[in-house]
């Protein structure tokens, strides 16, 4: 028996959920080029309207490399090709029904011949309500939106962590019902998704009434009002309040230029020990996280990853994730196959805040303050002092003032307003920095 892809495609209809990620964006380009008889593909973008993911789709999606052996083939007949198989609409699989109403899932359920569920968290260390309601809520959704089908079909893409804690080769053949992380560590005990997941929506529950409790709110408040005054600051500003009650933080740096293929995990290893050991005398009793700047050669940018083993091979499968994940691509495939090079090793150390405020705690789940704190800096004289985070991209008033010393912390740039000088906020979101 011959089996034609072209065939079995043939006006199929398709709905593809997470055709905004990287993975998704290629599955659809593919689809469409490979198979241009294909019925119809429906995708979820996620947005507030109908409109704006229309809006998103054709500014945001359509216009990115994946598609653009779709846009040589087709020309000036690309975007009318595209607007004929592709049906874009909202959506959001952490929602029951995916977000829609009942009508329209019913509606959708009953076009379609497939469901291709590729969306996820692929981030290594989001926090448990973000995993859970994506990873974990999403995907029963989805499969219940399935269901729905006149003769349910879906294929769906897990996350690289559906193996669990394990090294190694997986093989598809391993039993898959029955089987959780520790199923060999902990031998006959009796595992209960069900349950799991609801220990874990508890354990989130209790994080958030703690965050919403009015009398901890006033607590954090209190010692924040004292901290401030404690040295001498405004005691009344809101930005500096929140900061006041942020967990300490400190990041040690240092300089480590070399191919990671050329580095052995003992070498890392011994690399990483000094910078923990003044990490840790320089913040006590801090958490210690290590990470990693990475970049592909020739690159002018680099991207920081957390270094959770010592295995240089792991630490480029996380950077070029990570590449995908913010840029679309790979860069080291798409320009040769570059190797990928270790610019800087990083130990951030993170304490609770002085005067007891268990605030820190329960910002690190994912809830509450979301400022970065302080961090400890070197001054160009060399003086040691305070300085407040500012995190860039926050929706800041036009006209604060952001008092030197003070860091203004982005993903990809950080800046410095220094002693003596102060940053005014345009109402644009620009940092404007002039001496007092």
């Amino acid at each position: 028996m011959n089996l034609s892809p072209t065939e079995i495609y043939r006006d199929r209809k398709i709905f593809l959920i997470g055709s905004t990620g990287f993975l998704g964006k290629v599955t659809l380009s593919m689809l469409l080029y490979r198979f241009p008889n294909i019925g119809k593909v429906y995708i979820t973008v996620r947005a507030r309207s109908q409109e704006e993911s229309e809006t998103r789709f054709w500014n945001n999606i359509i216009t990115e490399p994946p598609f653009d052996p779709l846009r040589d083939r087709y020309g000036n007949a690309f975007e009318g090709f595209i607007r004929e198989k592709v049906v874009v609409k909202g959506g959001d699989i952490a929602e029951t029904n995916l977000g829609y109403r009942e009508d329209e899932a019913q509606a959708i359920a009953d076009d379609i011949d497939v469901v291709i569920n590729s969306a996820g968290k692929v981030t290594f260390n989001p926090t448990l309500e973000s995993s859970l309601r994506t990873n974990v809520v999403g995907t029963k959704n989805v499969i219940a939106f399935a269901r729905r089908m006149k003769r349910p079909a879906l294929v769906h893409v897990s996350t690289c962590f559906v193996a669990g804690n394990r090294s190694g080769a997986i093989f598809e053949s391993d039993p898959v019902l029955g089987y959780f992380p520790r199923k060999h560590e902990l031998g006959d005990v009796e595992f209960s998704v069900e349950q799991e997941i609801a220990d874990c929506e508890k354990l989130a529950e209790r994080v958030r009434d703690e965050a919403r409790d009015a009398m901890m709110v006033s607590r954090f408040r209190e010692l924040a009002r004292k901290r401030l005054n404690e040295e001498g600051r405004d005691d009344d500003d809101p930005d500096a309040l929140g900061l006041a009650v942020a967990p300490e933080r400190m990041d040690v740096i240092a300089s480590l230029h070399r191919p990671l293929a050329e580095l052995t995990t003992i070498a890392l290893t011994d690399a990483f020990q000094p910078l923990l050991g003044a990490a840790a005398a320089a913040l006590p009793n801090a958490t210690l996280t290590r990470f990693v700047d990475c970049r592909f050669a020739g690159q002018g940018y680099e991207i920081t990853v957390p270094a959770l083993g010592d295995d240089p091979a792991l630490l480029g499968a996380a950077f070029e994730a990570a590449h995908r994940a913010r840029h679309g691509h790979t860069a080291g495939a798409a320009r040769g196959g570059e190797s990928v090079e270790l610019v800087n090793l990083r130990v951030v150390a993170e304490r609770a805040a002085p005067n007891g405020s268990p605030l820190g705690v329960i910002r690190s789940a994912g809830v509450g303050i979301t400022s970065s704190g302080r961090r400890m800096i070197v001054t160009r004289d060399g003086k040691r002092v305070r300085a407040d985070v500012w995190p860039l991209g926050e929706q800041r008033a036009g006209g604060r003032q952001l008092n030197g010393p003070a860091i203004l912390a982005g993903p990809d740039a950080t800046g410095l307003i220094e002693p003596g000088w102060r940053g005014i906020v345009h109402s644009s979101g620009a940092v404007i920095v002039e001496r007092m």
